[in-house]
């Protein structure tokens, strides 16, 4: 199991899948952030030094089509709280 610790703050279990193909230019890595303390904590940016921009998305239902967009404001985590990203 892979974990980081900040304050109250634990990110684990990242993984990092390979693209589809050789020449994909994005890829995607899933991970959970638990939030141990008594206060709700937000996550306001992401970054790696394996590529040139790194985001958070969401996918959203828009009639019959998924669609996956980067999200626009921090993401919200609750104290006590452990949440997924996959």
């Amino acid at each position: 199991m892979q974990v980081a610790v900040a304050s109250d703050i634990m990110v684990m279990n990242a993984i990092a899948r390979a693209s589809l193909t050789p020449v994909a230019k994005s890829g995607a890595v899933y991970f959970s952030i638990m939030n141990h303390g008594a206060d709700d904590d937000v996550l306001v940016s992401i970054s790696t030094p394996m590529a040139t921009t790194a985001e958070v998305h969401e996918t959203k239902m828009d009639g019959d089509v998924m669609k996956m967009r980067a999200l626009e404001k921090p993401l919200f985590i609750a104290a006590g709280s452990n949440i997924k990203l996959e």
